[in-house]
């Protein structure tokens, strides 16, 4: 990706963030709010609902990985996306320590 953005190949890193790390994103997206639910609401169809059970800053952040074709605005959207998938993979990984010390 960074390879991409340096070499100003923006159609590879397009789709690059949207084909392959925004899948994946969505995936650990889906997966924190599961988590922080109890896997007990539906985010629809392409995430159609996720903004309802999201916390704003998170929101606001997945906001801001949309973006436009500007090399600038694209490295931001990258650096928020990696922001995104540490902090909800540190979140989980925490969600499920503190499942397998707590006693049943």
């Amino acid at each position: 990706m960074a390879k991409g953005l340096w070499r100003g190949e923006i159609l590879y890193v397009k789709v690059m963030l949207d084909r392959v790390i925004r899948v994946e994103l969505d995936k650990i997206l889906a997966l924190y709010l599961g988590s922080t639910t109890g896997f007990s609401v539906n985010l629809g169809k392409r995430g159609k609902h996720v903004e309802e059970h999201l916390e704003p800053e998170l929101w606001a952040m997945l906001e801001r990985t949309y973006w436009d074709t500007g090399i600038e605005n694209t490295w931001e959207a990258l650096m928020v996306m990696s922001d995104l998938f540490r902090r909800n993979s540190v979140s989980r990984r925490r969600t499920a320590m503190r499942k397998r010390s707590s006693p049943t």
